[in-house]
């Protein structure tokens, strides 16, 4: 007997790894619609508010060279996404900012997608696809691209890669029945099963990618992952070929043109190979995946000294499922680890640009990973722990939206906390306000406050009352005027109005944008005035009312605040004299009273309300 079962034992067949999918009631092709659709809802409940946001920053540049109205630098840098795509938008939409963001959340839904189909491939299970999706789809690192719509680089750049890895492995399929190579034996690709105008189409797709973000360049590296620890199909390297060629065709090319390219040795996109750096900068990446709870990560947008141990414990779990999956048939977990670091890693040698949405591409490896990790452990014991898997996935878009509410509404002082937010915020007063000034073709006008251009930094904590600098910004040297108001002419934006331009149109701004028509000459020289006293520059304002009075003001306003800035600048007698002059030649005006009162106590020296 015993020898009878040591053969049954030996000639058992090995039983091929798969992934056991949980005992659904649903119709496969229902359950497989469920499994697409629900990433896509999730996605679209966590991040649908960012559709009503208004252009901010960078975009006016875009849009004006867009509208011809500045030259589009046509070079190797990104011209499908920094050019024909805002080119085709334009030609759409104009100066509507709805559609250019429903633009930007289509293209995440079908990152998204890409993101389901490529897990589906990686894992062959549709939960794990789904839970990839989900946790792609609502996290919270998009959040940026999809509000700021200049950052359609970052979500178009993915499209194309994405779509070049998935056809990639749409075209290695017929390759899964076929039996490796013989080593050292070069093989027809279409003898291995292998489809070569698929191949070819997604060397072309890479070849987008990179014409719409050249970081990404490094794409036919995850082609060689896939093709050698994927386990999908047996490895058959000439795949890679078209790939590599477009990646290294695009490069060169790049490298011979490169003094067309303004933005390449300038010192915003330096780079450095300091290892300290690099190893600072990768932690806080690495720490930005598992900042769940908190919904500004990057409010200071540079590297993060303090990340290195979060970073370092980020790694090492990493690296642990690496090592559970070494010995598996399948290693999806090692395609994404690998997606990740090569889609991030070209972003970290960047001295002056830390940002969280550079983790929007890489972040899609990492999903494939953990998901793949998720499968592997749900396998184990299917029903408990696909219910906590499911409550863990909840969990996250739960975090994930509330992190979102949080960073659309929170305030820094005067001004939202996120920058793409204050900057639609100002940028949107501004257009709006300029609408309402209802000027007539050719006027020209000075943007005025008469606070004391004080600029404290936005990501600081306290009360942050008047800040010129994002102002100053939004109008970019003259630019936003010239897309939104083009017959109008700003000369320039001011605290004191030169006499020269007393007799100009003086528009009133606030620093979130808010604009008022407050006319010129005296009356708006008077309004100004008032604008200075309640921050307590008496001297200033004293100026502004004594200068409308000499352009012949005659009315109460320039006189009732010349009573106010002398008694605080310390001049009683003078103060007396003006109130006398009110009380004489405006008696029946509201703040006579008032003007009388001041002026009896002064009389007896008493001491006047501040």
């Amino acid at each position: 007997m015993k020898p009878a079962v040591r053969r049954r034992k030996s000639a058992a067949p090995a039983r091929p790894e798969r992934a056991r999918p949980l005992a659904l009631r649903l119709p496969p092709r229902e359950a497989t619609a469920l499994a697409w659709s629900l990433p896509l809802l999730v996605t679209i409940a966590v991040h649908g508010q960012a559709v009503r946001t208004f252009f901010a920053a960078d975009d006016v540049t875009f849009l004006s060279r867009a509208s011809g109205i500045a030259p589009t630098p046509w070079t190797l840098a990104r011209p499908l996404s920094e050019g024909v795509t805002w080119h085709l938008l334009y030609a759409a939409f104009r100066l509507n900012p709805l559609p250019y963001h429903l633009f930007l959340f289509a293209l995440h839904l079908v990152n998204t997608a890409l993101v389901f189909a490529i897990a589906r491939r990686l894992t062959g299970g549709l939960g794990a696809a789904c839970a990839a999706a989900v946790l792609f789809g609502a996290s919270a690192i998009v959040f940026t691209p999809l509000h700021w719509t200049s950052c359609l680089v970052e979500l178009q750049v993915s499209t194309f890669t994405l779509a070049a890895f998935l056809v990639y492995l749409r075209a290695r399929d017929g390759a899964k029945a076929a039996e490796p190579a013989p080593p050292r034996v070069a093989t027809d690709p279409q003898a291995a099963g292998v489809s070569r105008p698929l191949i070819w189409l997604s060397a072309l797709l890479g070849l987008a990618a990179v014409l719409s973000k050249e970081s990404v360049i490094l794409f036919p590296l995850a082609f060689l992952v896939a093709d050698r620890r994927s386990g999908l199909f047996p490895p058959h390297l000439r795949t890679v070929i078209p790939g590599a060629l477009a990646a290294a065709g695009y490069g060169l090319a790049f490298a011979l043109l490169i003094r067309t390219i303004k933005y390449v040795g300038t010192e915003a996109y330096g780079m450095t190979a300091s290892p300290s750096f690099l190893m600072f900068n990768f932690a806080t990446y690495l720490r930005w995946l598992v900042a769940l709870t908190d919904p500004l990560p990057d409010l200071k947008a540079v590297v993060h000294t303090e990340a290195l141990a979060t970073g370092a414990m980020v790694a090492l779990a990493a690296l642990v499922l690496l090592a559970i999956s070494f010995r598996a048939k399948r290693h999806p977990e090692e395609v994404g680890a690998a997606w990740f670091l090569i889609f991030l890693l070209p972003v970290v040698p960047l001295e002056h640009h830390t940002y969280l949405y550079y983790l929007y591409l890489p972040w899609a490896g990492a999903c494939w990973t953990i998901a793949a990790a998720g499968q592997r452990l749900v396998n184990r014991a299917p029903l408990p722990l696909a219910i906590l898997a499911a409550l863990a996935l909840v969990g996250f878009a739960a975090l994930q939206a509330r992190a979102v509410r949080a960073r659309e509404s929170r305030m820094s002082g005067y001004y939202p906390a996120d920058r793409t937010i204050r900057d639609s915020m100002i940028l949107k007063n501004i257009v709006g306000g300029l609408d309402t000034l209802g000027y007539a073709p050719g006027t020209a006008f000075v943007f005025a406050n008469p606070a004391p251009r004080v600029h404290r930094p936005l990501a600081g904590s306290g009360p942050i009352v008047y800040s010129y600098m994002p102002f100053d910004a939004a109008l970019r040297d003259g630019e936003t005027l010239r897309l939104f108001a083009p017959t109008w002419k700003s000369l320039d934006v001011v605290e004191r109005v030169p006499r020269e331009w007393e007799d100009r149109e003086i528009v009133l701004f606030n620093g979130d944008g808010k604009l008022w028509r407050i006319g010129r000459g005296g009356r708006a020289l008077t309004e100004l005035g008032y604008r200075l006293m309640p921050l307590g520059i008496w001297a200033p304002a004293d100026s502004m009312f004594r200068r409308a009075r000499a352009l012949g003001d005659t009315l109460p306003d320039g006189t009732f605040g010349l009573m106010a800035t002398s008694h605080y600048l310390g001049h009683d007698d003078v103060m007396r004299e003006f109130c006398r002059e009110f009380l004489r030649r405006w008696p029946n005006e509201p703040r006579a009273a008032v003007v009388d009162s001041a002026l009896q106590k002064s009389l007896r020296g008493a001491p006047l309300a501040r």
